[in-house]
């Protein structure tokens, strides 16, 4: 593209598509200045004020997105693209019901696009709307069966039903999709837990964890599954793992200490005791787990003299 910019400057998709490049790199700066110049050239030119509103969206400038893609839908009021970029915008600024409105838009524009219906059952799953989350994601599912996510989607809104069965189900045709999808495995953990299946759920979060050990919610599962057999140490380590990525998960640290107790390890549970009431006291949902980690100091104290 620069070749042919060099040779023609006034190739005004060249500029778009340059832009789109410098995008994906990360260059945002970059690539805002070469659809910047598309529209110089050729004003109105609708793909590209849909590209500034990505570049936006993509720097956590949501409102400056949303100016954006609206400018292309005005040019092009039938523009699948933009419309789906502001329907996700939307929804990351919490505005829901705008972002279905979208969605339901985009059913109309193409009622055989799967996506949209995934979208709604999204939006159903935050909403809490779970028998509609199914609805949609079931039809999601059956147009397009190849899609990981969506069957993904499907068996976390089963497990919040406690359907488990329909949820293992569900979970087991995203991972024959996509056997790498670690937070299927996650899930397929989650089911095996509520069923009491604890060295099944290891196995499955050990996994989640080998493909992506970052993963938070399934390091405090695992945590849970070492809790329950009374292997402290690994316990402690992974509520460790969820400190570390947040100070102020007040189950962790309570859970961290715990283990520590529970292996013998009274210094450090001391301080992991105090740590927790000190982070956690102004949060009313955990009086409960502080009045006990008060008692388990007095025990430690009384146990050293």
């Amino acid at each position: 593209y620069e070749m042919a910019l060099s040779i023609e400057p006034d190739y005004y998709t060249a500029h778009n598509n340059l832009g789109m490049i410098y995008k994906e790199k990360g260059l945002f700066d970059k690539a805002l200045r070469e659809f910047q110049l598309t529209l110089s050239i050729k004003p109105g030119y609708h793909y590209s004020l849909n590209n500034i509103g990505l570049v936006y969206k993509e720097k956590g400038m949501a409102d400056e997105a949303i100016i954006y893609f609206k400018k292309a839908l005005s040019i092009k009021p039938d523009f699948y693209d933009a419309h789906n970029n502001l329907g996700v915008v939307y929804r990351e600024k919490g505005l829901v019901d705008k972002a279905e409105e979208i969605y339901r838009f985009l059913i109309q524009l193409d009622p055989s696009n799967y996506s949209a219906y995934a979208n709604i059952g999204e939006l159903y799953m935050d909403k809490g709307l779970l028998p509609g989350a199914v609805q949609m994601l079931k039809k999601a599912v059956a147009m397009n069966p190849g899609s990981a996510i969506s069957n993904y989607n499907l068996g976390q809104t089963y497990f919040r039903m406690r359907n488990l069965d329909e949820a293992e189900r569900a979970f087991r045709a995203a991972l024959e999709i996509d056997p790498l999808y670690e937070f299927a495995y996650s899930g397929m953990g989650q089911v095996y837990m509520l069923r009491g299946l604890a060295d099944k759920a290891l196995s499955a979060f050990k996994r989640a964890v080998e493909l992506d050990i970052n993963d938070s919610a399934t390091h405090y599962n695992l945590a849970l599954i070492y809790t329950h057999k009374k292997e402290w140490g690994k316990a402690a380590r992974e509520y460790r793992r969820v400190v570390e990525e947040d100070p102020g998960d007040c189950d962790a640290l309570y859970g961290e200490a715990f283990a520590l107790d529970g292996g013998g390890y009274e210094a450090e549970a001391l301080r992991g005791y105090t740590t927790f009431i000190e982070s956690c006291k102004r949060e009313a949902t955990f009086a409960g787990l502080i009045g006990k980690a008060r008692q388990s100091i007095r025990v430690i104290a009384e146990e050293g003299h």
